[in-house]
């Protein structure tokens, strides 16, 4: 029984662990369009980005 639960833990870590990345894969990508959108307005404006 002590295998299954180290199996369990290593299971619900890898998990949280592949939660986490994506969240921060989702916050980049929105960072990286909300970035590229800003720079295409500017473009099209012609005014001076913030970043």
């Amino acid at each position: 029984m002590k295998v299954h639960r180290y199996f369990s833990g290593a299971a619900l870590a890898a998990s949280v662990i592949l939660t986490v990345v994506g969240i921060f894969k989702g916050a980049t990508v929105l960072i990286g369009l909300a970035a590229t959108i800003e720079i295409a307005v500017s473009a099209i404006t012609g005014k001076k980005t913030n970043i």
